[in-house]
C-alpha cells in the first residue's frame, strides 16, 4: 500500500527534461558606435570641445549628413566620428 506522502513512481514517467536539440547560433546586427545627423544651417561651428567657450576649429558649410560618436556625445553636443571637433546639436536633426 502506498502512503499518500511516500509514493514510489517510475522515473521515466517523471522525466521532464527536453531532448537535446541542435544549437542554433543567434545572429545580431553589428552595433554602430556612431549616429547620423543632418546639419540644418550654414556655417556650423566645429569646436575643440563641448561648449561655446571652446575654440572654433572649422565651419561646416552646406547641409551635409554628419556622423557623430555615440559614446562621446551629449544631449547638446555631438563629437564628430573619427574626426576632431564637436558641433552643437541644436542646429541639426537626428536621422
Amino acid at each position: 500500500m502506498n502512503d499518500i506522502f511516500n509514493i514510489e513512481t517510475d522515473k521515466e514517467t517523471l522525466d521532464t527534461t527536453e531532448p537535446e536539440s541542435e544549437s542554433i547560433p543567434q545572429v545580431f546586427p553589428p552595433v554602430k558606435d556612431y549616429y547620423e545627423v543632418q546639419v540644418e544651417c550654414e556655417g556650423l561651428c566645429v569646436r575643440t570641445g563641448a561648449g561655446t567657450t571652446c575654440e572654433i576649429l572649422d565651419y561646416i558649410n552646406g547641409k551635409p549628413v554628419i556622423e557623430l560618436d555615440a559614446s562621446q556625445s551629449t544631449a547638446e553636443w555631438g563629437k564628430l566620428y573619427n574626426k576632431q571637433g564637436y558641433i552643437h546639436l541644436g542646429y541639426t536633426h537626428k536621422l
